[in-house]
């Protein structure tokens, strides 16, 4: 789960936990997540992010870093 903070359509924020899968990419060191994103048309895509994940072992999650 990946905690993100979103806007509706009040202006009102709040923070969410997101589902996420990684894909581990041991040639770059780094992790990948797909991310949906919305071009200014309102198309959608999927794009794979790098990512930075740090185990916390005192909670048993990942922090992810973008």
């Amino acid at each position: 789960m990946m905690t993100e903070v979103v806007t509706d359509s009040s202006g009102r924020t709040t923070k969410i936990n997101v589902p996420v899968k990684t894909t581990p990419n041991p040639l770059m060191g780094t992790t990948m997540v797909t991310e949906i994103v919305t071009d200014s048309s309102g198309r959608t895509t999927k794009i794979n992010v790098p990512v930075k994940t740090t185990p916390n072992t005192l909670t048993g999650t990942t922090m992810v870093t973008k």
